[in-house]
């Protein structure tokens, strides 16, 4: 894949090594804080632009709410025989109650198992297509 395809809502997963990753994930935090605020300081600019901002504000308190990390809470890690959950350095409680809440909606849905069930499944037709 591109790497421009990771925002664009045609993968649901990325596989990297933990430097690139992480490389990957801190830009992107730092990129759209950097937009947020151009818009911001824009939209305060004049009292037309203020009026925009304040009809647009829906729209706007949406955008924030995607891109809180807080909201989530935590990543999950795969590649490993198990869980394992990592939530930003800079966590506040309410990012950790949402990483809690995303760990316990991952093990009531059985992730894990249907993750092994599906390598053992794809496991299974590599060895009887040869």
């Amino acid at each position: 894949m591109e790497g421009k395809e990771i925002f664009g809502g045609s993968v649901d997963v990325v596989v990297t090594d933990g430097f690139s990753g992480n490389v990957l994930l801190k830009s992107s935090e730092a990129v759209a804080k950097l937009l947020v605020d151009i818009l911001k300081e824009e939209l305060m600019s004049s009292t037309r632009t203020k009026i925009g901002a304040l009809l647009a504000k829906p729209a706007f308190n949406k955008l924030r709410k995607m891109l809180d990390p807080a909201e989530v809470g935590a990543a999950l890690l795969l590649g490993v025989n198990g869980l394992v959950f990592i939530g930003h350095g800079r966590s506040d409680a309410r990012a950790l109650i949402s990483g809690i809440r995303l760990a316990r909606q991952t093990v009531e849905a059985n992730l894990l198992g249907g993750v092994q069930k599906a390598i053992q499944e794809q496991i299974g037709k590599i060895v009887s297509s040869q």
